[in-house]
């Protein structure tokens, strides 16, 4: 930056000297130029009240949006805000010194608020379950739910790629025992032996797939449909065979295995597609909401072949990764922040 650059010479209706009246423009342009460009990509990348399935007419952007069209909307609203700029100033360094000093600072508090929410959310996915009761299909009520029963086939299945299993979810990956980029690109020198530079070899999955169908869960004399997409899976191994170099796992849910379930119970009115003659629909809960957010309002939606505690343990090991990543992005903040007041204090 060079030495006689000033945000206030940069900025329209900015002047210098005027500290209060600086402060107030100072406002509005950090929203406009650094907050509102962000917030559009965030709220496309995550498909937020299906704004990018409503833009993905436009190049670039998605139906249920992702990281390209999280990209393709940060520039669809933050080009015509800093070309304006650039056009008010004609000073391009100014363009450049402003968005430099405003971005970079607000994409790192998004990414990290990102993450602090969605480890609380699943903090309080795992609080959820734990305290609350498991209900009876029979006697099911709008709203959140955790049932177990028999899952039982309505309509289709789908076919598991291995074992070509008509089942009823799965997931499978086909890994190969290799060395990880991240080891076989890394600058510094592996372990030698006897001059042979020797790197650690792990599992790496080449491909990852998971299909499902809605099915319907029997048990207490009730029964509900479960529409499983967009579950957070907690399923047993069904299958893995391979050698020393490769290996095809596939978890499943087969007809007539016993499945645990939390999610919220929609009335099969209330929805606008097929229900097959059902009174509920157990899925996630319908909100405009981006995810980390509606993680923080609902009851967490899940489906485990091994029971409750199961589904409770994966969201609180989540949240302890999430917790941790999230005090490793936040440390050069505190480090910077208090380092110095530490150190004047001893």
């Amino acid at each position: 930056m060079s030495e006689d650059f000033s945000v206030s010479g940069a900025l329209p209706l900015m002047r210098p000297g005027a500290t209060v009246w600086n402060g107030i423009f100072g406002i509005v342009h950090i929203c406009l130029l650094g907050i509102w460009p962000l917030i559009g990509a965030y709220l496309i990348g995550t498909n937020s009240g299906h704004s990018a399935d409503w833009l993905s007419g436009l190049p670039g952007i998605e139906d249920g949006g992702g990281l390209v069209s999280g990209i393709t909307g940060l520039i669809l609203t933050a080009v015509p805000i800093w070309g304006g700029l650039w056009v008010l100033n004609g000073v391009a360094p100014a363009v450049v010194n402003t968005v430099f000093i405003l971005i970079f600072p607000t994409l790192y508090l998004l990414l990290v608020g990102h993450f602090v929410l969605d480890g609380i959310g699943s903090f309080r996915g795992w609080w959820t379950l734990y305290r609350s009761d498991t209900d009876s299909l029979l006697n099911l009520s709008p709203g959140p739910v955790q049932v177990t029963g028999r899952a039982q086939v309505v309509e289709a299945t789908v076919k598991a790629p291995y074992t070509e299993t008509e089942t009823l979810v799965y997931e499978s990956e086909h890994e190969h025992y290799t060395v990880p980029d991240h080891e076989r690109d890394r600058d510094s020198p592996g372990h030698h032996d006897e001059g042979i530079e020797v790197h650690t070899k792990e599992w790496v999955t080449e491909e990852s797939v998971e299909d499902d169908v809605p099915f319907e869960l029997r048990g207490d004399g009730g029964a509900a449909l479960v529409d499983p997409t967009d579950a957070r899976l907690s399923l047993d191994r069904s299958y893995r065979e391979g050698d020393d170099e490769t290996r095809d796992t596939e978890r499943r849910v087969d007809p007539g295995e016993t499945v645990y379930v939390s999610g919220t119970a929609v009335p099969a009115a209330d929805l606008d597609r097929e229900t097959h003659g059902y009174d509920y629909v157990i899925t996630e809960p319908q909100s405009d909401l981006s995810p980390p957010i509606r993680r923080l309002r609902h009851i967490p939606f899940t489906l485990s072949t091994d029971g409750e505690g199961t589904a409770r343990g994966d969201l609180f090991r989540r949240g302890i990764q999430l917790a941790v990543l999230s005090l490793i992005l936040t440390a050069p903040v505190l480090v910077g922040v208090f380092g110095p007041l530490l150190v004047r204090v001893l």
